[in-house]
Parts: structure tokens; C-alpha cells; sequence
């Protein structure tokens, strides 16, 4: 699945909730928060004190040495933290992940995938920035993009007039070219080498080949070479908590044959799936990387079919990566890492009613192979031919036959999970077939729409009755949208129960 992440930031958030006491007048003057020590040294301030000359680290004295009317307030840690704690709250309300940025404050991270069916990506931002106004907070900016850095360099990119930015996966390129270096995370000693150089400008920068910086610059010139080629392997984590979920094996020697590693690799899978077990957690994403001997770094994302919780599982990912696309190098290997870049609740080992980890996709994959290598179908499955009673009339059929084919099924893309939501109020649906209890059209917004249905997973009513309670469904339609439907035999009823995306 693409990844689509917002980046939610408050500009001079410490400074506005610390000066709220304040009367506006006086908000407007030159403000800067200071220290609560002795030091008393200033750690934030707002853009009029910065254009006075005063800068973060001056003490208060030099500070108004240069401005004579600035007006200073003393650093609030329990403040800051209990407002910061307030709008992550609210931001949960729109968003099923919401990280505050590391060191940083009024900066948030929010999982924006998904959508498409609530209004589209414009009214995911609306709800963000109303909901940040009804906490005080006015000046929201957004910024919406496939990577943390990019959402991140798009919130930047805002303005009071158009608080959000929305970039898609095709303009990202052109987006970041057109930045200057001053928006990347570069020091002061290597912008001014670059600017020497004539190196103003991202897209100045992604001329330069990767080794050319690396040997210049060490790993920090690798990084930034990542950063401009919009290479960010970090993933918001889906538990809500930063956890370092990451285990590493350093080389006696250096390596240039990466199939010498399978054995270490295996221990380091172990590890990881040791650290996995101890937190009741499983993996939906892996990171594996590589640290070589110019101090550049090789990352590569691995995307499971189903969530991983053991080792064994873990090492049959990078083991087949490693035999079947081997990373290009330009140096020999001195260490390994494995990180967990993606982590969520750890379910049980088996495809349930109900389950937030079904993965279709995963499961046609499968049956291809096992058809490429026998050469035939040898997978059947039961199919009802009475639905009240499947017991009593049942045949065995192919399983690729199993599904209502009304057109050429659709060519799911593999994803690297499947995320189920769920509405709370079900709403019933009209459908359209040559029975009411089996469809091969639902209508939604307005439209019908025909579609694959993969089940049913039932549940037994009362023991005297000859019907199901009810009947649960996945429908995918021509868009490749899957719906959760459910069917009550009862009253012939058809409800959406939610969406996977």
C-alpha cells in the first residue's frame, strides 16, 4: 500500500501557549521564553524577536542588550506537555495515528491513508485544521505527501493564506527539486561547502552522484543524498509508542559477498522476533540495512504478506531477498541492522471471522505458485449449494472457482497490509441481482457498482432455527475497493459493516 502521511504543525506553538496570558498588544511585541534556571538563556521566540537580532542559545541580558522593550517568560515543561497532550487527543479524533515529532514541539505526524472513502484527502485536512481550532489553536498548517520528510517539507511550504499543502506521488519529484537547501536538514558546515560550490538548490543537488557526497561528507553526505531523492524508510509506528525495535550484527571483517551473511542474519531474526514476542507485537514492515565501509548506509524495505511474529518467519523474508534481488553496494559491508518499521497488536496465527490481517492478495499469490509447480488445480474447498444449511448440500470445487465472476477479476496489487475499518453505525444497502441473497451489485454514493464476493464467514443463529444469524462478505469491486458487507437471512437484509484499504 502507498504510504500517505500528513505532517501537522502549529507554528511558535511553545510561544503562543505560554503567552496567552498576555494581552495582544504585547503578544506582538518582541517575546522570547527563556530557562527556568539560573542560565536563564532563550530556548524559543516569536519572528518579531528574531528580527531584532536575538538568537536561540543568547542569554537574557545580551537579548536585551539588543532590544530594550522584550518581553521574557519563563520556560513551562508541564504546560507545554499538557497542551501538546491536548490536541494529539483531539488529532486522534481524525486520525488512527497521531506522533508527535521527536524534539521538536507542535509538530504531528498523522496516518492519512484510507481517505478516499471519507471525503477524500482535502476533507481529511479540513476536519484536521477545524478540529485544532476548536482547542485555540488558529494557525494549523498541513502538509500531505507519501513520506514523513516530504509531509514535513510541505507543511513548511505553508502559508496564513493556504494553510495545507497536498503533494501526490507524481509531482514529488518536481516539488522537492525546486527547494532550496535551506529546507533540508543540513549543517551549516556543509551548506556552505555546497553554496562554494555552487550547490543552491535540491535539484542541484541530485546531480551530484551518491559516492561523490559520501566521500566528501561521510554518512551525513549519503543521508542527504537520501533526503533529496526522497528516500525515507521511516514509518509511523502503529502501536502509538516509540519503541526501537531494531537488532544489529557488527563484522570482524568486512563482507562483499552477501550470501556469507545468511547465517548471521538468521541470529539477528531470532533477536528481533524475541524483542517482537516480548511486547505482544508483530511486524508489517522490516527494514533491512546495510552499513558500509565509507560510512554510507544501503536500506531496504520489506513488505510481509501477512504480519510476522517469529524469527523463523523473519528470516525466510530477508533470506529470499537477499537470494532473488540482492541490494548494488559500492563498498564492502562492516555491520547489519534488522528494524521493525512497522508494528502493530499481535494477532493469532490463523485467518478468523473478523480478522483486521485477511490479505487476498497473499492468498492468490499462494495459490499461483502451487499451481505453477503441479502444473494443476490441487486445492479444492467445499462450496454450499443451500445456504441455510450447508451440511446437507455441499460440492467440491476449484478454489479459484469459488468466487461470482461477473468480469475479469481484478489485478490487486500486493500490499504490505490490509487495514480494516470499521463504521459504527452500519448502514443497510441496496443491491441488485437475480436473488436478494445473492447479489451481484451494491449501490454506494449514488452508483452501482458490480463486484467479486469472497465468503461467506457465518454465524450460527439458535439451534431451532434453519437460518444463519448472518452472513459476513468481502466485496471487491471494479475500482478494487473491498467492502465489508453482512447478510441477515432473517429479514433479507444487506448492511456495510466497513472498508479495507
Amino acid at each position: 500500500m502507498t504510504w500517505r502521511v500528513a505532517c501537522a504543525l502549529v507554528p511558535d506553538f511553545v510561544v503562543n501557549i505560554l503567552s496567552r496570558q498576555l494581552p495582544l498588544n504585547q503578544r506582538q511585541m518582541p517575546l522570547v521564553i527563556v530557562e527556568a534556571d539560573h542560565h536563564r538563556r532563550v530556548k524559543d521566540m516569536n519572528q518579531a524577536a528574531f528580527n531584532e537580532g536575538i538568537r536561540h542559545g543568547y542569554s537574557s541580558s545580551r537579548a536585551r542588550a539588543l532590544c530594550p522593550e522584550l518581553i521574557c517568560l519563563a520556560w513551562q515543561s508541564e504546560t507545554i506537555s499538557h497542551e501538546s497532550e491536548r490536541l494529539v487527543e483531539a488529532l486522534s479524533l481524525v486520525s488512527p495515528i497521531v506522533q508527535p515529532l521527536p524534539d521538536t514541539y507542535g509538530r504531528y505526524w498523522l496516518d492519512a491513508r484510507g481517505m478516499s472513502l471519507l471525503g477524500g484527502e482535502t476533507a481529511f485536512v479540513s476536519r484536521t485544521i477545524k478540529t485544532a481550532r476548536q482547542l485555540g489553536f488558529e494557525n494549523l498548517r498541513i502538509g500531505l505527501a507519501d513520506t514523513l520528510q516530504m509531509a514535513e517539507l510541505c507543511a513548511l511550504k505553508t502559508s496564513v493564506d493556504h494553510p495545507f499543502r497536498i503533494i501526490s506521488t507524481d509531482e514529488s519529484d518536481m516539488f522537492m527539486e525546486q527547494l532550496p537547501l535551506d529546507y533540508m536538514p543540513i549543517d551549516e558546515a556543509m551548506r556552505e561547502i555546497l553554496n562554494a560550490l555552487g550547490i543552491k538548490h535540491v535539484h542541484d543537488l541530485k546531480r551530484l552522484p551518491k559516492c561523490a557526497l559520501t566521500s566528501r561528507f561521510g554518512h551525513r553526505g549519503a543521508r542527504v543524498w537520501d533526503d533529496a531523492h526522497n528516500l525515507d524508510p521511516r514509518r509511523l509506528n502503529q502501536t502509538n509508542e516509540s519503541i526501537n525495535l531494531q537488532v544489529s550484527m557488527v563484522l570482524e571483517t568486512p563482507v562483499s559477498e552477501l550470501g556469507s551473511l545468511i547465517f548471521g542474519v538468521n541470529q539477528l531474526a531470532d533477536d528481533l522476533g524475541k524483542k517482537l514476542s516480548e511486547r505482544n507485537l508483530a511486524a508489517h514492515c522490516i527494514g533491512l540495512t546495510f552499513l558500509l565501509e565509507d560510512r554510507s548506509e544501503s536500506t531496504t524495505l520489506l513488505h510481509p504478506s501477512r504480519p510476522l511474529q517469529t524469527g523463523t518467519r523473519l528470516f525466510e523474508l530477508v533470506r529470499d531477498r537477499l537470494e532473488r534481488q540482492q541490494p548494488e553496494l559500492n563498498s564492502n559491508v562492516i555491520e547489519v541492522r534488522l528494524t521493525a518499521l512497522e508494528t502493530g497488536h499481535r494477532d493469532a496465527q490463523q485467518i478468523q471471522m473478523g480478522t483486521s490481517r485477511w490479505d487476498q492478495s497473499a492468498v492468490e499469490k499462494a495459490m499461483d505458485r502451487l499451481s505453477g509447480r503441479f502444473d494443476e488445480s490441487i486445492i479444492y474447498e467445499t462450496q454450499s449449494q443451500l445456504s441455510s444449511r450447508p451440511e446437507q448440500k455441499a460440492r467440491w470445487v476449484p478454489v479459484d472457482l469459488h468466487r461470482r465472476d461477473n468480469f475479469p477479476s481484478p489485478q490487486v496489487r500486493p500490499r504490505a497490509r490490509v487495514i480494516r475499518r470499521q463504521i459504527q453505525k452500519p448502514a443497510e444497502l441496496r443491491v441488485k441481482g437475480q436473488s436478494l441473497s445473492a447479489p451481484d451489485a451494491i449501490e454506494i454514493n449514488g452508483r452501482w457498482h458490480p463486484f467479486n464476493a469472497y465468503g461467506p464467514e457465518r454465524l450460527s443463529g439458535d439451534w431451532w432455527q434453519s437460518e444463519y444469524a448472518y452472513e459476513d462478505y468481502r466485496l471487491v469491486t471494479q475500482e478494487h475497493e473491498v467492502f465489508w458487507v453482512r447478510y441477515q437471512p432473517a429479514d433479507s437484509k444487506w448492511t456495510i459493516q466497513g472498508w479495507f484499504d
